[in-house]
């Protein structure tokens, strides 16, 4: 949504945005990952841990290779280094390089002098899962005594190791795991996706950093010259005619002169003083009545145009966030009116533009990013709902009606000023008359003047009081962000709702973990969704697409799901099945993406689209089928999203692994070269795998030495 200021009028115009799709989003410049030069050893393997786990295994393998470089290590070092080798990949993708590197880590771990402890046997759980998987794919079928013990000891792990392994084997373990720990996995990542309050904490990772509120000052309002003449005037007018009334005012007739002129002055007094009442309430009321009808003077002209545009489509998305829904139930708060959502629109229309004025006049010539207002946006904008839904918008009427006595009391005045300085005139024409004359100009001037300054003094007032609340407010928020999840969270959470897809596309399927040659996850953020990131990380959806790829004998079955960030909730399951020789091709292109609401329209480059279009740019994988059907995956777009330290060859390895794209190729790319015979050279290569592994010389002597060590136990 984009909104434009023409005329004084800001309008939005919301079908740009819904066109282009872009959402820049939220990037936290503070952010868990880390790697930096000269750290020691320490800091660097807790550094890759936290990479580990934020989904980004390639990266912390890295830091671990340089931390193991680095000296002597310890069990819990072995079987991380482990997980990160094997996390995020096939078996074919482990090349012979890796599988050297996970035999000496678990020979490490054998010879290890340390007492075993939960690592220890963490590490053997995935040792045995590993010899397992050999003996089956080499068709040397284990013992069901081996399978059980093994899925014993999985069950009997603490809480985050059983995580760890199901989180990070999950490619590994394809087609080679019993029913009964496929289960377990399956059991464990429905439970723990919703770990952590995630239904109240998720959303805060998607709100920017709140800007602080600011003071705001009154318009000027300056004093006409007109109202100054009168009262420069009229006082020395006064003054004048006062000195030339001395003489009589000490004569026989003194008091009768004295009356006089004190019933002059109170005259001037009631018509100074309740004449500015009167003003500051009409001026405070007219204030409130602007802001109600959305009058105002357009945007400063300091304040660049993109800023308006931004706070602009900010303002009216709050307002239509807080429109009510469509009357459906009885018991609605506005039981009177059937369809309360016109009201809302035609209510609060004025206050829309009258908002959008008000951060453009205070924020916009600051260095304020408008992504930082979002949060008083809302703010103001619930206020706003709560006296409607009160039918209080139109309160101010009543509370700044100017009050009885302000009307009829500089009446009283001027009778008091006309009556009594013509008793003056009469007792001393000419000073008289220059004395009534110049109080009562001087009263109409300095109750102009002074209106001026009250007002100004009680906008300063309301203004004051109006921050004091943002403040509390924005303390309030602070508070709230404090519980906001980091980086890493949010993959513990996203990694588990894909397992528990696969799990719940496998009964769709009607298969269990054995009838699985391999599968493929991806995942892209949904059109609309809201996008965060921190720095050297993926960008987070609140809404994702999740397909799942299951490629068993008969063929691929492919099944998406919409997935609700926020809540967990999964929406609108869509299936679909091909043969082998259906795939024509898997490829990682740049293609063009147009947005509409909750869909998007795919164009390949050079395919229809022109140069002015409402597209934006980015790589998608495409899986061609032979029928002319193509499947996209879109791969993260970092634009408007990135810090000026990170290298962007980087961001887009970031993005293809974090999306699944990159293992996804190497299965679909072979598939579609080989088509119905991939399945029997799928299982050659597995095989040839194998026998890298026990080329090794380590592997047989490694299984008796955790039988040996089990005995010492």
């Amino acid at each position: 949504m984009t909104a434009t200021a023409t005329n004084h009028e800001y309008r939005n115009n919301g079908d740009v945005e819904t066109q282009v799709g872009v959402n820049n989003g939220v990037i936290h410049r503070t952010s868990i990952y880390n790697n930096n030069v000269g750290e020691p050893p320490e800091t660097k393997f807790e550094n890759a841990l936290t990479y580990l786990r934020g989904g980004q295994p390639r990266m912390a393998e890295r830091l671990l290779e340089q931390v193991r470089q680095a000296g002597p290590v310890t069990i819990r070092f072995h079987y991380y280094y482990v997980l990160t080798i094997l996390s995020d990949r096939t078996l074919n993708e482990l090349p012979p390089s890796e599988f050297r590197k996970i035999v000496f880590e678990l020979t490490g771990a054998k010879t290890s002098p340390e007492t075993p402890g939960e690592y220890h046997r963490a590490l053997w759980v995935v040792e045995r899962l590993i010899a397992h998987i050999e003996r089956q794919d080499r068709a040397a079928a284990p013992s069901g005594g081996e399978l059980h013990e093994v899925t014993t000891a999985f069950r009997e792990l603490p809480a985050a190791r059983q995580q760890e392994i199901a989180r990070h084997l999950d490619m590994i373990l394809d087609g080679a795991v019993q029913d009964s720990l496929d289960a377990s996995i399956a059991a464990l990542a429905e439970q723990r996706r919703m770990d952590d309050r995630r239904e109240h904490r998720a959303w805060l990772y998607f709100q920017p950093e709140p800007a602080p509120p600011l003071l705001a000052e009154p318009v000027k309002a300056p004093v006409d010259v007109k109202s100054w003449a009168m009262l420069v005037l009229g006082g020395l007018a006064a003054l004048w005619g006062l000195v030339g009334m001395a003489g009589f005012l000490t004569g026989p007739s003194a008091i009768a002169g004295w009356l006089a002129l004190v019933a002059v002055l109170g005259g001037a007094f009631l018509v100074v003083w309740f004449r500015v009442q009167a003003k500051v309430m009409d001026r405070r009321r007219g204030v409130r009545e602007a802001r109600l009808q959305g009058r105002h003077d357009g945007p400063p002209p300091e304040v660049p145009h993109w800023k308006i545009e931004e706070i602009s489509w900010r303002v009216h998305a709050a307002f239509d966030a807080e429109r009510p829904p469509k009357r459906t139930v009885r018991h609605h708060v506005n039981p009177k009116n059937p369809e309360p959502r016109k009201d809302w629109d035609a209510d609060t229309a004025g206050l829309r533009m009258s908002l959008i004025d008000w951060f453009v006049r205070i924020y916009g010539a600051t260095e304020t990013e408008p992504s930082g207002l979002m949060w008083l946006i809302r703010w103001h904008t619930r206020q706003i709902k709560d006296r409607w839904q009160a039918d209080r918008l139109h309160a101010f009427r009543t509370e700044l009606k100017t009050p009885w006595y302000a009307k009829v009391l500089p009446v009283l005045g001027i009778v008091l000023l006309v009556l009594f300085g013509l008793s003056l005139i009469g007792m001393r024409p000419g000073p008289g008359a220059v004395l009534a004359a110049g109080l009562g100009l001087g009263a109409f001037g300095a109750s102009a003047v002074l209106a001026t300054f009250r007002v100004r003094a009680a906008l300063r007032a309301d203004y004051a009081e109006q921050l004091r609340e943002e403040q509390e407010a924005y303390r309030g928020w602070l508070e709230l962000l404090r519980d906001r999840p980091s980086d890493d969270e949010i993959a513990y959470w996203l990694r588990f709702d894909v397992l528990h897809l696969k799990s719940r596309a496998m009964r769709r399927s009607q298969l269990s973990s054995k009838d699985i040659i391999c599968h493929v996850e991806l995942t892209e953020g949904a059109p609309g969704a809201l996008r965060a990131r921190d720095r050297m990380a993926p960008v987070r959806y609140s809404e994702y697409w999740v397909k799942v790829f299951l490629l068993t004998d008969g063929g691929v079955h492919e099944t998406e799901y919409w997935l609700d960030f926020f809540n967990g909730n999964v929406h609108d399951p869509h299936d679909m099945s091909f043969r082998y020789d259906a795939v024509a091709s898997a490829t990682l292109n740049e293609v063009g993406v147009q947005f509409a609401g909750k869909r998007r329209h795919i164009v390949r480059m050079g395919d229809n689209v022109q140069v002015g279009d409402q597209f934006t740019f980015q790589q998608a994988m495409q899986l061609s089928l032979v029928n002319s059907q193509d499947i996209y995956v879109l791969v993260d777009d970092f634009r408007g999203m990135t810090d000026e330290s990170e290298d962007q060859a980087k961001l887009r390895e970031i993005a293809q692994q974090s999306s699944g794209v990159q293992s996804a190729l190497h299965i679909l790319q072979a598939v579609a070269r080989e088509g119905r015979e991939w399945i029997s050279r799928q299982r050659h290569r597995r095989e040839r795998r194998w026998q890298d592994f026990a080329e090794q010389q380590q592997f047989q002597e490694l299984c008796s030495g955790w039988e040996q060590r089990e005995e010492i136990e």
